[in-house]
């Protein structure tokens, strides 16, 4: 497994005013930065990736601000070998990108994280969720009537 750790540093959460009408969210995963980390854990060489994940609530008639959601944190990543980690370093040095081997399950152990607590934090701050949830619906009474009690 090539994530071994991974924590939130920073949140930030922020309703400006009363939601209302047509929201539109937007989300912002960004990695900011990696730098290499010696990981105690497992005695290996490993790199650090610093991320920020944000929900950006708007109006969508307005186009006004209306709340977000951001987290902060790292990603503790072990490289297969010593090569993919130099190969890391180099082109995350030459262009700020990282190859998509990597990319992958670092981004969607961010999100699996960072949805999660917003999701609670969107209802705490009376905003909508930042997914939408299924919903349950019945065409007809007796159909619905056999999934209660």
């Amino acid at each position: 497994m090539p994530i071994v750790g991974m924590g939130i540093t920073k949140i930030e959460a922020v309703r400006h005013v009363p939601v209302t009408g047509k929201v539109g969210i937007g989300q912002k995963p960004l990695i900011k930065d990696i730098h290499p980390k010696k990981i105690e854990a497992v005695g290996k060489d490993g790199f650090e990736i610093e991320f920020e994940y944000t929900f950006e609530y708007k109006d969508t008639d307005k186009k006004k601000d209306l709340a977000s959601i951001m987290f902060a944190g790292e990603v503790i990543y072990l490289p297969k070998n010593e090569e993919e980690g130099k190969a890391m370093m180099e082109k995350w040095k030459k262009d700020k990108k990282i190859s998509v081997d990597i990319f992958l399950p670092v981004m969607n152990g961010i999100i699996r994280r960072c949805v999660a607590r917003g999701i609670w934090l969107s209802e705490e701050l009376g905003l909508p969720s930042p997914i939408r949830f299924p919903r349950v619906t019945a065409t007809k009474k007796e159909e619905a009537s056999r999934y209660i009690g």
